[in-house]
């Protein structure tokens, strides 16, 4: 099915694209995720002929306080994890988060694990 609005949080130039190709003609596409660096592909054809609004927004504001009530009602999440990671360990995670090609969200594991 079309839709008239997609937002394309992924940062990915394929998921613009299929984001995009998904518009009804005169559909909004805003683009929330921060795509790699360089020249990247976009579907811009698409756009024209379509006659799609593409809009961009960088920041959030209030947002991360229902975020944070949501995960903490226990919404499921682990479809978007690729990994916890200990604080020990943070270059490794780090390492991981770079790989677009195998991670999602990689988490960094703050809590205290030294013994008590």
């Amino acid at each position: 099915d079309e839709v008239d609005i997609a937002i394309d949080a992924s940062g990915s130039p394929h998921g613009v694209a299929a984001s995009a190709a998904r518009l009804v003609r005169g559909g909004r596409l805003v683009l929330l995720g921060i795509l790699p660096p360089g020249q990247t592909p976009f579907p811009g054809n698409l756009v024209v002929t379509r006659e799609l609004e593409v809009v961009g927004a960088f920041r959030f504001h209030d947002e991360i306080h229902d975020a944070v009530r949501l995960l903490a009602d226990g919404l499921d999440v682990d479809a978007v994890i690729t990994g916890v990671v200990p604080l020990a360990e943070a270059s490794r995670a780090f390492e991981m988060a770079a790989d677009r090609t195998t991670s999602s969200k990689v988490i960094l594991d703050l809590r205290d694990e030294s013994p008590s």
